[in-house]
């Protein structure tokens, strides 16, 4: 059986400037996939600490917990009948939410894990089996653009959750869970190094050999 060839990825390109082939062509490159990555998670993340501080602003101000602030309560909604139970923000009232803050949590956790993996094995699967080089290579990169977008929506769920709670109970302290999905989301930002690792681990370091063949190459000309 002969041979595959290795892929031509530029000489001299990190990872994630390589695009299709030693020509370029092609229109999906590592850099572009990347790009539109951390577009995505810098627009999640701004949406998500602007509308959970809109709607914490709502919840604490309707239970009156900014009123030190000079911030009057906001005035019930028209034909709303007060609550009976226990004062908006009090531990009664928020357990049931910390609860499925928690069980959402350990959920994301499970889905980022376990897609992660999912989908690393498919692409490497495509990887091993292909047929071309060129479409191979960008199927690598979109494992690594789904596997982004699934990240990002599994963390933002939580501190989408704890907005929505905050504004329910009035208690300021479920935000916690929104600034939680906002920390995870800037620590999970997809970068060109995050690309190099993904297509190593995918390929098998194939994309690095090809770039050390070249520069050997290089050097014996």
């Amino acid at each position: 059986m002969q041979d595959r060839a290795p892929l031509s990825f530029p000489v001299g390109a990190s990872a994630h400037t390589r695009a299709h082939g030693e020509s370029g062509r092609g229109p999906v490159t590592a850099d572009s996939v990347v790009r539109l990555c951390q577009v995505l998670y810098v627009v999640l993340v701004v949406g998500l600490l602007v509308g959970g501080g809109v709607l914490g602003f709502m919840g604490l101000s309707r239970a009156g917990a900014l009123t030190p602030l000079g911030i009057p309560a906001a005035p019930p909604a028209p034909g709303a009948v007060p609550a009976a139970a226990a004062p908006a923000g009090s531990g009664a009232a928020s357990d049931i939410y910390w609860i499925v803050l928690a069980v959402s949590m350990v959920g994301t956790v499970a889905v980022c894990v376990g897609a992660g993996w999912w989908l690393k094995q498919q692409a490497a699967v495509q990887w091993s089996s292909r047929a071309d080089d060129d479409a191979a290579t960008a199927r690598v990169y979109h494992g690594f653009m789904q596997r982004a977008f699934v990240r990002a929506a599994a963390v933002e769920g939580p501190g989408l959750a704890g907005a929505a709670f905050a504004l329910i109970t009035g208690n300021g302290l479920l935000l916690l869970a929104t600034a939680a999905s906002a920390v995870t989301m800037a620590a999970l930002f997809p970068t060109g190094a995050r690309m190099d690792r993904w297509i190593e681990e995918v390929t098998g370091g194939e994309g690095a050999d090809a770039d050390e063949a070249g520069e050997e190459g290089q050097g014996n000309v």
